[in-house]
């Protein structure tokens, strides 16, 4: 799939080919804009060559890279302006996902260093901060919030002690993945892998933790019954079988959790629709979510996207058109939209023992460009699902962890769920682990000792 590097490229290019475009990239972008180093050489090249009031060419580009000391590099910048890119007409598509990664970088930042500040600072040496860093963030269309609303909302955030993104606790997790408004979060997984029951998990830790979010879940392949169920069984303890008292005589003891779990549910603004839709009728049914619940974050979960109900010549056109209205969505709702996909049939075959059948991008099932337009994707890998490993921990039989516990190690491989954190803001992979309870819907950070 397309990640930064080859939007940088495509960038670079129209800006090579369209003086319009240098023009305008040239206006807003600042010193660091561009992550890659030969990048950020041809555009500040062109940028020279622009202010010099001369023409944009090979002639004038070999010209400054030579006098520079970078001939070596005329050839690399021929092929960037000479190649044809899938859906290169898309370009301001790519513009804006390379001001979506900068910003976010340079917004982490800013929060990190609010963060470590906050109770040093008093208010006046909090605005003068803010006010210093005002130029980092991009906002080259009118369309994209002013700095001076992101000012005000960071100062209001600072002063309720507000945190900028919903936490899960989790730590681990609300390190790397970071859950804020205005993202689409990809998670994709095998069939099996508890995908749907870890975005459960996680969703109701955000609705438990943080008293300003409302959630709109599509729940297609489980009606609306049986999400309620999970989320009984995560906060009492037994499974779905018994809830429905299916070859089991619930206790006094068991029906108080059940009526405990059921109050704190109550108190939650989670909705669960299992009617088939379109991506339309998504769009348009959380628009009017959104629009009951102004000043609230709101999330959208999808699950899954394979089985939205939409028309289309082949397959391909359906997943791009599809891709793009989630994008869509979000950019009209302000919203988190969390798409839950399955990853292809061919997944665990194109895979190997050696890299214990770990998923990767391009195994999501149809078109790149739905995890190409993911400003995250998280993919979820339950390793005891392949049964020679299994079967290869249980040979190895147990050790003894820093503690002096015995651990059994196919034990372990059968709880674990990894989840791999595949395309981040910042261009990172990271992993994490859980050892999980899929029977409860439970999920617990682990790393091994």
């Amino acid at each position: 799939m397309m990640n930064y590097k080859i939007y940088e490229r495509i960038i670079i290019k129209k800006c090579f080919v369209d003086k319009e475009v240098l023009s305008q990239v040239i206006s807003f972008a600042p010193e660091d804009f561009f992550k890659n180093e030969l990048h950020d050489l041809y555009f500040k090249s062109m940028q020279f060559i622009y202010k010099e009031r001369l023409p944009v060419n090979m002639t004038s580009m070999r010209d400054v890279l030579t006098d520079s000391g970078n001939e070596s590099h005329i050839d690399s910048f021929k092929e960037i302006v000479t190649t044809t890119y899938p859906d290169e007409e898309d370009w301001k598509y790519h513009l804006n996902a390379c001001i979506t990664f900068y910003n976010r970088a340079k917004m982490l930042s800013i929060a990190q260093k609010i963060q470590e500040n906050t109770i040093i600072w008093n208010n006046k040496q909090m605005h003068s901060y803010l006010e210093s860093v005002k130029d980092d963030i991009v906002f080259p269309k009118k369309d994209l919030q002013h700095i001076s609303m992101l000012v005000n909302q960071v100062q209001e955030e600072v002063a309720s002690e507000k945190l900028a993104y919903m936490e899960t606790k989790y730590p681990k997790f609300d390190r790397l993945v970071t859950l804020v408004p205005e993202t689409v979060l990809l998670i994709a997984g095998g069939k099996g892998s508890g995908k749907s029951r870890f975005t459960l998990s996680f969703i109701d830790r955000v609705l438990t933790y943080n008293d300003d979010v409302s959630v709109m879940w599509l729940n297609f392949e489980m009606s609306n019954v049986s999400m309620v169920q999970l989320m009984i069984s995560r906060r009492s303890g037994l499974t779905t079988k018994q809830i429905s008292r299916k070859g089991y005589n619930l206790s006094d003891e068991d029906m108080a959790g059940i009526n405990k779990a059921i109050e704190e549910i109550e108190g939650m603004d989670i909705e669960f629709c299992s009617k088939p839709m379109s991506i339309n009728e998504v769009s348009s049914e959380f628009k009017k979510f959104c629009a009951k619940r102004e000043g609230r974050r709101n999330i959208l979960v999808i699950d899954n996207l394979g089985l939205l109900t939409n028309g289309g010549r082949n397959q391909v056109e359906v997943d791009e058109y599809v891709a793009k209205r989630v994008v869509q969505i979000r950019e009209e709702t302000k919203g988190l939209i969390i798409p839950i996909h399955h990853l292809t049939k061919e997944q665990g075959s194109r895979s190997n023992m050696k890299m214990a059948y770990a998923p990767k991008i391009e195994d999501i099932r149809g078109s790149t460009r739905i995890p190409d337009y993911a400003n995250q994707v998280l993919l979820i890998h339950k390793p005891s699902n392949f049964k020679d490993l299994m079967t290869q921990e249980q040979m190895k039989g147990t050790y003894t962890n820093q503690a002096g516990i015995t651990i059994d190690r196919a034990r372990v491989l059968q709880n674990l769920i990894i989840i791999d954190v595949a395309k981040n803001r910042d261009d990172s992979q990271e992993y994490i682990r859980f050892t999980s309870n899929l029977g409860l819907c439970r999920f617990r950070e682990w790393e091994a000792k």
